[in-house]
This record gives C-alpha cells, sequence and structure tokens, in this order.
C-alpha cells in the first residue's frame, strides 16, 4: 500500500506535493544524498544548501569516514538530516559528538527550522 502510494505521488507534477509543509512525504521520494569524503562534490544532484553543509563539514571534520546530508524539507532548507562519523568522536558521549557540530554548524543552523542528527566514532583501525 505505502509503495503503490508512492508510485502515485511520484507520477504527480513535483510542485503538488512538495515544500516545507509536506517534508515527510518528499524525504521518502527524494533519496538522500551521500559523499565521497575524499570528494566533497561528488554528487551533481544535491542542493545548494546540501552542498553548502557538506563542504563545511568536511572542512570541520577533514577525518571524517562517513558524511551524509539530506534535506528533508522538500527542498526549501528548513530541515536537514545529517549523518556524520569521525574519529573525533572517539571517546565523546553522544551529546559531547552533537555539539561539535552544531558548533561547526552555528550560522546555518540559525536559518534552519530543524535538525536530525546522528554522530557515531569511526575505528581509526580501518
Amino acid at each position: 500500500m505505502f509503495a503503490q502510494t508512492l508510485l502515485q505521488l511520484r507520477s504527480l507534477p513535483r510542485k503538488v506535493y512538495t515544500g516545507c509543509a509536506t517534508f515527510r512525504v518528499s524525504s521518502y521520494i527524494r533519496a538522500f544524498s551521500t559523499s565521497d569524503p575524499t570528494n566533497p562534490g561528488d554528487k551533481v544532484d544535491l542542493t545548494a544548501g546540501e552542498k553548502h553543509l557538506l563542504e563545511k563539514l568536511h572542512k570541520e571534520f577533514p577525518d571524517a569516514t562517513h558524511v551524509e546530508v539530506a534535506d528533508v524539507s522538500g527542498g526549501c532548507g528548513a530541515m536537514y538530516q545529517i549523518s556524520i562519523e569521525s574519529p573525533q568522536f572517539k571517546g565523546l558521549r553522544t551529546i559531547q559528538q552533537h555539539r561539535m557540530v552544531n558548533e561547526a554548524l552555528a550560522k546555518e543552523i540559525e536559518n534552519m527550522h530543524g535538525l536530525q542528527l546522528n554522530t557515531k566514532a569511526s575505528d581509526t583501525n580501518k
């Protein structure tokens, strides 16, 4: 049923079902934006906001083994989902890891409605 609904939504003009008020629907339809840590500009389908956040995170966390940014507001930039794995988080509690990301993106967060953040310490022995 859910898959059928998504297929029906995909057939509608994009402007009908995207926007800040319906970010949950559009977040299922638009694939999450992922990046190669060695090349922050590797995805051409990223929004300008996603590209900016990726570049900023790669600059602040150069040893990150995984960075993922997705505009889950339907493209308007009001809410982002960020996942980052870095050895810089080793030995820190989750709240301390989140504070590091929040400090790195302080200026950008001022203009956001919300932020979903997932952080993890990566193993440097890999």
